[in-house]
């Protein structure tokens, strides 16, 4: 099995295609030392596409390790020349690669399940984590999607140009960011009470009802309860309050249904205390179109057990990063902190938790502030702002937009001031 690998790998795109799954623990200690070795081989010969074992191990021997005992390099001269008689036959299948990823994560999973058996640990969400990584990572083997080439180049210019993907209900976020699609990353910020979710239920059932179907709105919920969300997604689906909808909820329901596009086009998540491996089961048992994370501070993953909040922060703002560029765009709230009480324009770094790490995953940030000083009159007036804005699919004019806007609470609903 170990010579296998190392014959699909002695192909030099095999090489830099799958070496990045062969972990040190796999492999004895030998061809370890061969594999790497490969790697410096390659890149002192530029020009060769494959490996010869004859030839590399007379470079192995007396160019790489000219200092080494003769004993010691018998032992691999053995291996050189069971490689080299190996070479002449068929080439290993690529599916042997995923032999060695399921070798790692059967390891990982081992340890952390003898720590609970050795009474070191009760907590079995690393093994949980580690079983979904492993299912997440077996398809990404099989494709290399890492490399952009000129094959489809009209259809990144069209990505890039924001002229696919989804528009927005609320149209200055239209104006500033424009169109969002798969590989997007977006944080709304602002105090509590502000309208965070408010707008995630606006924009969340405009989506819906453009999505395609088999598609789904992927909501993680945290925050407030997930009937109270629902509700807050069917007012603002249907513009009515709760008064008008409790009228008739049947008909409330059935219309509501038709406007996002059917049954289940949306799904919560009702839960406290989620973890990274159920949403990635919830991935893959509901494709996404879009995935809200409400809040991202709250999402929990065994491997920020050890960081400290802002190192948290940031590491649960990398996850969601990879599932937007997996996906679909990623929406996730996150509080201001107190500096951003009755502020009406709030910068990126008064997000809670992180002043640089958040904010360096995302690619457009919208905040919503609110002042102290509106009268009663103006009590609904709102303040968005765009601090961060990469998409870039607006008015080149409106990048860092700064937006009055007027929510209306009782329809669940934002409103262009």
């Amino acid at each position: 099995m170990e010579l296998d690998i190392l014959l699909l790998l002695s192909y030099k795109d095999n090489y830099y295609k799958y070496n990045k799954y062969i972990k040190d623990y796999t492999l004895t200690s030998e061809c370890n030392t061969i594999l790497k070795d490969m790697d410096y081989y390659y890149t002192k010969n530029p020009t060769y596409t494959t490996i010869k074992w004859k030839d590399f191990s007379t470079w192995f021997s007396a160019v790489k390790h000219s200092s080494w005992n003769e004993e010691k390099v018998k032992t691999y001269q053995i291996i050189f020349k069971k490689l080299d008689k190996k070479s002449s036959g068929d080439l290993p299948n690529e599916e042997i690669v995923k032999h060695f990823v399921t070798m790692d994560y059967a390891t990982r999973i081992f340890n952390e399940v003898a720590k609970v058996a050795e009474g070191l640990s009760n907590d079995m969400t690393p093994v949980y984590d580690l079983v979904s990584e492993h299912q997440t990572a077996m398809p990404l083997v099989d494709e290399d999607t890492s490399l952009l080439t000129d094959e489809n180049l009209e259809d990144y210019l069209l990505d890039a140009s924001k002229k696919s993907g989804y528009s927005w209900r609320l149209e200055c976020l239209n104006d500033s960011i424009g169109k969002t699609g798969v590989g997007d990353l977006i944080c709304i910020g602002g105090r509590p009470d502000s309208g965070k979710t408010t707008l995630l239920a606006s924009e969340a059932t405009y989506r819906a009802s453009m999505m395609p179907k088999g598609k789904h709105v992927l909501w993680i919920n945290n925050e407030e309860r997930g009937q109270k969300v629902r509700l807050r997604q069917i007012q603002s689906a249907l513009k009515k309050s709760k008064d008008e909808v409790f009228q008739n909820v049947p008909k409330a329901v059935e219309e509501y249904q038709d406007r996002v596009g059917g049954k289940d086009r949306i799904i919560i998540k009702d839960s406290a205390s989620i973890n990274v491996a159920e949403v990635e089961k919830l991935i893959k048992e509901y494709p996404p179109d879009l995935i809200i994370i409400d809040q991202l501070s709250k999402l929990v993953s065994s491997k920020s057990k050890n960081y400290n909040e802002a190192q948290r922060i940031q590491a649960l703002g990398e996850q969601a990063r990879q599932w937007a560029k997996e996906h679909c765009t990623v929406i996730f709230t996150i509080w201001a902190d107190g500096t951003a009480e009755g502020e009406k324009w709030i910068e990126m770094n008064q997000l809670y938790g992180s002043k640089t790490g958040v904010q360096g995953e995302c690619d457009a940030i919208i905040t919503i502030g609110r002042s102290n000083e509106e009268t009663v009159a103006d009590r609904n007036k709102r303040y968005i702002y765009i601090p961060k804005n990469k998409i870039c699919g607006g008015d080149s004019l409106l990048i860092n937009g700064k937006f009055d806007v007027t929510i209306e609470p009782i329809k669940a609903r934002f409103n262009n001031g």
